[in-house]
């Protein structure tokens, strides 16, 4: 195994090759590496904080980015996609990051899950390759302070649901475009999720 460390414009690199490999090819490789200014994060100023007036949670933003609230429940049957979810449109990105939540009733989180799964499996628009695995193979990331989500991978998008209080909450990862360059890195987006609140939240739902 070979490796190399330096420091760059403020940024630790470590480059790793493992293998049959001999030290003159890891060299030859290293001499191919060029560095070049980092571009700019869309969420480098998220400064600002929207609270959602229909699910009462709050979300760090960008006081530019263009948010357009919900304004029936996602589990009214009137509700339709372009009135049931929060959309948060990330500035100078295709990603567009929609929030809704669901009341449990008498469902736990685990069944809620499998019910989505279920439903995912289902969608006609869906391809085999885009069905979601089993909830128990899906991977987590904080939510806010004190929560933690899991990550239902499709195609093109990703959803992370949070169960809080007796609602899930589900925050939808989605783009316009099949171009990776132009969407929100996840990593990125789950930043936002850390800034997420559920204190505000009222209960019920109206």
């Amino acid at each position: 195994m070979y490796d190399a460390v330096v420091v760059h414009n403020g940024r630790g690199y470590e480059f790793t090759l493992d293998g049959n490999a001999n030290r003159n090819l890891f060299e030859r490789l290293l001499a191919t590496v060029t560095f070049r200014l980092a571009s700019a994060s869309a969420i480098d100023h998220v400064t600002d904080t929207y609270a959602s007036p229909l699910y009462g949670y709050t979300i760090g933003v960008d006081p530019n980015w263009r948010v357009t609230s919900a304004t029936v429940p996602i589990d009214d049957q009137a509700s339709t996609d372009a009135t049931a979810f929060d959309d948060i449109k990330v500035l100078q990105t295709d990603t567009t990051i929609q929030v809704a939540a669901h009341e449990l009733g008498t469902l736990s989180f685990d069944q809620f899950l499998a019910n989505t799964k279920a439903d995912r499996d289902q969608d006609p628009t869906l391809s085999g390759s885009c069905k979601p695995g089993d909830p128990s193979t899906w991977t987590t990331v904080p939510v806010g302070i004190a929560h933690t989500g899991r990550v239902m991978v499709l195609c093109n998008f990703e959803q992370v649901f949070v169960h809080a209080g007796n609602r899930v909450y589900e925050f939808t990862w989605g783009h316009g475009t099949f171009n990776t360059d132009e969407h929100l890195p996840f990593s990125d987006f789950a930043q936002v999720l850390k800034t997420v609140s559920f204190e505000a939240a009222p209960s019920p739902l109206p």
